[in-house]
């Protein structure tokens, strides 16, 4: 992270204003001493906003988010170290919005306050679906992706239901890698896509996410809650499939039927759908399946063997556990 001089105080230099920050860091206000090069934190989460008093000291705006940002006032200890105290609070700044998703009764946004970086906060949902309570840090400061040139989706946000969140990430050279944050404020896990570029992801949930490269090419990409990493947990040719808990759903051999393979133990179960195609759009979100190809749709409930005729002409369809949307 490259920083620059700020202020000094005491016997200590203070460093901050991040030209940019790298995935996983996080903006703070450094100070380094003087007299025996040692240096610490003085305040977390600092996008600049600083400047030396009269008397010595500095001010330096700092906080957790915008619901909780203060300026700081920065004076010598009388021992060689640094004391800070809040002395004033600054308005909450709105998030700009760059992405939402919803699973688990969790509402994740995805986008910065003004001069701070990208990152997803959350807030949990009523019975009504209304937000419910403060907004909540869920990620650490992210390094903003490169959306490729007309792509709207761009940053793609999949929420896994167990409360992690899942983008993809495109570099400068146009590859892609797929990252999944949530469980705290300091971990990120990312996943390459071994250089595909001008994917999709096509859903996920709890530690996996499916993978739609631009290349033909379908991942299904694990993240262990232990792991430090993703890694891909099976490549085939890119085609209609849904993924959860540890099963992947793909069309079966028969017209109409669709196949669940445990993705641990590699046994399959199939059901008859009733379709009367092959599906070009398969979702699965509990026990229920969504297929479609086209001009047919239907739901398929896999706990009471119940197929359900749904509207076919009206657009792409979500899922949801019980319900339909368009």
């Amino acid at each position: 992270m490259r920083t620059q001089l700020e202020a000094v105080v005491g016997d200590q230099l203070l460093l901050g204003n991040p030209m940019f920050v790298t995935g996983g860091a996080e903006a703070a206000l450094t100070a380094r001493s003087l007299l025996t090069g040692a240096t610490g934190t003085v305040l977390t989460s600092s996008f600049g906003g600083i400047g030396p008093t009269l008397d010595g000291g500095a001010l330096a705006t700092a906080g957790p988010s915008s619901l909780d940002w203060n300026i700081h006032r920065i004076t010598p200890d009388g021992s060689g170290g640094l004391t800070t105290a809040a002395v004033a609070e600054v308005p909450a700044a709105a998030t700009g919005v760059q992405g939402l998703a919803v699973a688990g009764g969790e509402l994740f946004l995805y986008g910065a306050t003004p001069g701070a970086s990208l990152r997803y906060s959350s807030f949990q949902l009523d019975a009504a679906g209304r937000p419910d309570g403060p907004q909540t840090r869920r990620s650490p400061g992210l390094s903003p992706s490169t959306c490729l040139t007309g792509d709207a989706a761009c940053p793609q946000l999949e929420a896994l239901g167990d409360g992690r969140v899942s983008h993809l990430w495109t570099g400068e050279t146009g590859q892609e890698s797929v990252v999944t944050v949530g469980l705290d404020t300091t971990t990120v896990l990312g996943a390459p896509t071994d250089g595909d570029s001008s994917g999709r992801i096509g859903g996920g949930a709890g530690r996996y996410v499916l993978y739609n490269g631009g290349s033909g090419k379908q991942r299904v990409v694990d993240f262990p809650r232990a792991a430090t990493a993703g890694e891909t947990a099976l490549t085939r040719d890119r085609a209609a499939a849904a993924v959860w808990g540890q099963t992947l759903w793909v069309p079966g051999g028969t017209q109409g039927q669709v196949t669940g393979r445990n993705l641990k133990t590699g046994t399959t179960t199939t059901v008859a759908t009733g379709a009367p195609c092959t599906p070009t759009d398969i979702q699965a979100v509990n026990t229920w399946l969504y297929w479609s190809c086209g001009s047919s749709a239907g739901v398929y409930d896999r706990a009471t063997q119940r197929r359900i005729t749904v509207p076919a002409d009206h657009g792409p369809a979500r899922l949801a556990d019980g319900f339909l949307l368009r």
